[in-house]
C-alpha cells in the first residue's frame, strides 16, 4: 500500500461515513412513516367496526321495541 492510497482512503473516510449515516437515517424515517400510515389505517378500521357495532345494537333495540309495541 503506497502513501497515496493511504491518503486517498483517509480523505474519503469521513464523507463515506456521513453518507452511510444519512442513508441509514433516511431509511429509519421511511420506516417510521410507513408504521404511522399503517397505524392510522388500523385505527380507522377499528373505529369503523365499533361504529357499525353500535348501529347494529341501536337498530336491534329499535326492532325489539317495535316488536313489543313500544
Amino acid at each position: 500500500m503506497s502513501i497515496d492510497t493511504s491518503l486517498i482512503n483517509v480523505g474519503l473516510a469521513p464523507p463515506t461515513a456521513m453518507g452511510m449515516v444519512y442513508a441509514q437515517g433516511a431509511s429509519s424515517i421511511g420506516l417510521f412513516m410507513q408504521n404511522a400510515v399503517l397505524n392510522e389505517k388500523l385505527c380507522q378500521i377499528t373505529s369503523r367496526a365499533s361504529l357499525e357495532q353500535c348501529l347494529v345494537l341501536i337498530l336491534a333495540a329499535g326492532a325489539a321495541g317495535a316488536a313489543k309495541g313500544k
